[in-house]
């Protein structure tokens, strides 16, 4: 018997933060049983190379139990530092998940005597993102997260039940039956719908897994195409955008329409530009409705009906009484990003460090003694400048109060100063969260409330010597 898999991550994806466990059996025994080799052997191969060597001696079961989170970990990051502007001023509507994916293969062996012997040289590929996931979730399960297509025995069919969500921490929807504003044909009452406000400047993004699984065609293998149906305030239709996952889109693994290549590495997830200033809004849009679809695999077309819940994107007008809007964008648990505006209070603060010495008032070096009053003593040769701020959010409900709770707790996160001149309010700008706890707040222990934040820009402001 070879050395093999007993258990290991999931193979459609896991998350790299949280345990990614692998357990090996097999090692080389005798007639009698008694184990003949030293360790187990695990290489974790990335591109080819080995960036992970480990050994192990077998525990009292003969099995070795490893966990390579650390290592996954060192592979995957948050989005590239533009994510959020995708799709703004003619670039590119599409992106895929080249930061935040890592593709690996596993390599098993043992070691005898000093010398290793790898009985599996490649497993097949397995996929991991930049998320997190509990302690107790070995492996982890994507099934929420990836559509399930079926076939009426030629075409792709998507009933009720198996649309997909997206890589968001969103949490409130209704069904499409409750809508009261125009929709959609193909929008049925069953269908969730996410509802999302947005500013005309505002930007968003939306991410979804890239992988299908089912009894579909097997030539569906991958989102076809992203569609935008705009709406004027009286529920006239104003057109629909068909943005396709193709390579010069951005997308991909396809490079024509309909195509049907597998999507490995960088293609695990495809992002979305769907913010008003990631995509051309017709003139009087009021609100529009993103859905995903997959190939009808059976005609020169896309399936009806989506494979991912909807998104319903409503256009507001800001409110007078409202102060500068800061848009905060940040890693979420799934390794993508979530948005959110915050449009009341704001303060904002510059913490200076001075580092002085005292300068002698004459130049002993000069022709004479000479003094005049605008003679320094006390001179600056260097300061530091941190400048913070403080933002508050308007009354949230409990949902919107537990979708922040990954804004607080996030590790990278950026804002978009909205009240800034010119396109200096499209630029995103790293910072780092001061706030030290998030405190949930509930309307039912709570009443009325509101969250405020504290964060400073993640680069000091420069400043000259004296």
């Amino acid at each position: 018997m070879a050395v093999a898999l007993k258990q290991s991550p999931n193979l459609q994806f896991d998350q790299a933060y949280g345990p990614n466990a692998i357990t090996l059996e097999g090692i080389p025994t005798d007639v009698l049983g008694i184990i003949q080799a030293d360790k187990y052997v695990l290489q974790v191969v990335i591109n080819g190379q080995i960036v992970a060597d480990l050994r192990q001696t077998p525990n009292k079961y003969g099995l070795a139990i490893f966990d390579i989170q650390n290592v996954l970990q060192n592979f995957v990051s948050p989005s590239f530092a533009g994510i959020e502007t995708i799709g703004y001023d003619g670039a590119d509507p599409l992106i895929n998940s080249r930061y935040e994916q890592a593709q690996y293969n596993l390599r098993l062996g043992y070691e005898q005597d000093g010398v290793t012997f790898i009985e599996t040289p490649s497993s097949i590929p397995y996929s991991v993102f930049g998320g997190t996931k509990q302690y107790y979730q070995v492996p982890y399960s994507p099934i929420a997260y990836i559509p399930y297509i079926q076939s009426d025995g030629t075409c792709t069919l998507i009933e009720e039940g198996d649309a997909a969500q997206a890589f968001t921490a969103l949490n409130t929807f209704k069904y499409a039956a409750d809508l009261a504003d125009a929709k959609p044909v193909w929008l049925q009452d069953w269908m969730r719908v996410y509802e999302i406000d947005v500013e005309l400047d505002d930007m968003y993004t939306l991410s979804f897994n890239n992988t299908v699984r089912g009894t579909g065609p097997v030539a569906v293998k991958s989102i076809d195409l992203f569609r935008i149906s705009y709406y004027d305030e009286a529920g006239i239709s104003l057109g629909v955008e068909d943005i396709y996952n193709i390579q010069q889109n951005g997308g991909g693994p396809n490079t024509v329409i309909h195509g049907t290549s597998t999507p490995l590495f960088p293609y695990g997830a495809i992002t979305c530009g769907t913010g008003p200033q990631n995509i051309t809004l017709p003139l009087n849009t009021a609100y529009y409705y993103v859905s995903v679809h997959v190939s009808e695999a059976c005609a020169t077309g896309v399936e009806l009906y989506p494979s991912f819940h909807v998104y319903k994107f409503n256009i507001v007008t800001a409110n007078c009484q409202d102060f500068e809007a800061y848009q905060f964008s940040w890693l979420n648990k799934f390794g993508f990003r979530d948005y959110y505006t915050f449009k009341k209070r704001k303060d904002r603060q510059i913490q200076v460090k001075r580092n002085t010495y005292l300068q002698e008032t004459a130049d002993y070096n000069g022709l004479d003694y000479n003094v005049s009053t605008y003679s320094r003593g006390e001179t600056v040769y260097s300061q530091s400048l941190d400048e913070s701020y403080v933002a508050f959010t308007d009354f949230l409900n409990d949902a919107e109060a537990l979708y922040l709770q990954d804004l607080f707790t996030s590790a990278d996160v950026k804002v978009r100063f909205a009240g800034a001149e010119g396109d200096a309010r499209y630029n995103w700008t790293p910072i780092s969260i001061i706030t030290q706890q998030y405190q949930e707040k509930t309307i039912r222990k709570d009443k009325l409330f509101q969250y405020s934040i504290n964060f400073k820009l993640a680069n000091k402001l420069k400043s000259q010597r004296g």
